[in-house]
């Protein structure tokens, strides 16, 4: 009787696991969808949601939660406004002396070492 109360206490743990990391792997997919690409948006919106963030005191990982970086970026950290890609996310002209373009697409980072050739085009 042991041995079965056993088993059916490791089949509840397995099963509540697996429909833990199933329930979690949809969040993930849902959330995924509901990310914009910020490169997409225009350099005030940017601009803006920067500002925002900053008052509000918002993470990297705000960023990375709620905006995606291209697909063709490999940059480990593209969207951190300070050691991501500035290109992407920074218009740095006062502070460095660098002014991003005002829109990013495939033809302008073809040259980065993060360009990943291999994806398809939008």
């Amino acid at each position: 009787m042991g041995w079965f109360i056993l088993g059916m206490f490791i089949g509840a743990f397995v099963t509540g696991t697996v429909l833990a990391a199933c329930s979690l792997s949809s969040e993930i997919s849902q959330q995924e969808e509901r990310r914009v690409y910020w490169h997409e948006l225009s350099r005030e919106h940017q601009q803006e949601i920067l500002k925002q963030a900053a008052k509000e005191h918002k993470t990297v990982g705000w960023f990375t939660k709620n905006y995606k970086q291209p697909d063709w970026c490999t940059h480990p950290d593209a969207l951190d406004p300070k050691f991501g890609c500035w290109s992407l996310v920074g218009n740095w002209e006062e502070e460095l002396g660098f002014k991003s373009p005002e829109k990013i697409d495939r033809s302008f980072c073809d040259g980065c070492e993060y360009y990943r050739s291999e994806v398809k085009d939008e």
